[in-house]
């Protein structure tokens, strides 16, 4: 049943409820002993009924966490000097034919419109699971920021969830606030790729040893002659 239905079926046994709870308080008035056992039954129905408004809520609230909410937007942090979009699902079920519809085509650094899916002429997603991404390169952050504009782009997407039930919604993305904008809270990263050069330094030295080994072998049998 709908969570429409099912308040829409509340709502009116509510109703029905309180006006029964009315006549019996009438009957009370004019004297029918009866009337007592029609309001105490009325009444609880209408505390049953305002138990089951909650309920529905937090039911609501459970499958709003469980449905898919793709939503494309710029990352700027996970490489350095580099501009990414994403679509990231950030619901919590997945999400089927997911399909941007951009107001003004966002484009690369070759000028080629940004297109999730090159294997597919409609540039759909057959699907993303939720917490996963999908990426795009754009440009370099300076590159893009040397272009003219405010950087804003808008769209539609859309997309199906599980029961197969096409949704929507409308997506801003602001590359323009990234402008100026510290971009790392922290140095994890920096000091990451700097370790990153370790294993090709000790490579480095390792050869450089092993030359002065032979080297050193060389002179020691030259000496022997």
């Amino acid at each position: 049943m709908s969570p429409i239905i099912t308040r829409i079926f509340l709502g009116l046994t509510l109703l029905v409820s309180i006006a029964v709870a009315c006549f019996s308080f009438q009957g009370i008035q004019s004297g029918q002993n009866e009337a007592w056992a029609t309001l105490a039954a009325s009444l609880a129905v209408i505390t049953s009924v305002v138990s089951a408004w909650g309920a529905q809520r937090v039911v609501e609230l459970e499958e709003q966490k469980l449905e898919p909410y793709p939503y494309p937007h710029f990352d700027l942090t996970s490489h350095p000097g580099l501009i990414f979009v994403k679509i990231t699902n950030f619901g919590g079920g997945p999400a089927y034919e997911i399909k941007l519809s951009w107001d003004s085509p966002l484009k690369d650094s070759k000028g080629d419109e940004i297109n999730f899916n090159n294997s597919n002429s409609s540039g759909e997603l057959a699907i993303l699971l939720p917490g996963q991404y999908i990426s795009r390169f754009v440009d370099g952050s300076a590159g893009l920021f040397e272009r003219e504009g405010n950087h804003i782009y808008k769209g539609n997407i859309k997309f199906k969830d599980g029961k197969d039930k096409d949704r929507s919604c409308q997506f801003i993305l602001d590359a323009g606030s990234y402008k100026k904008s510290p971009l790392f809270d922290n140095e994890v990263l920096k000091t990451h790729r700097e370790l990153q050069k370790i294993p090709g330094l000790i490579q480095s030295l390792a050869e450089k040893v092993e030359e002065i080994a032979q080297q050193l072998k060389r002179d020691q049998d030259v000496d022997k002659i």
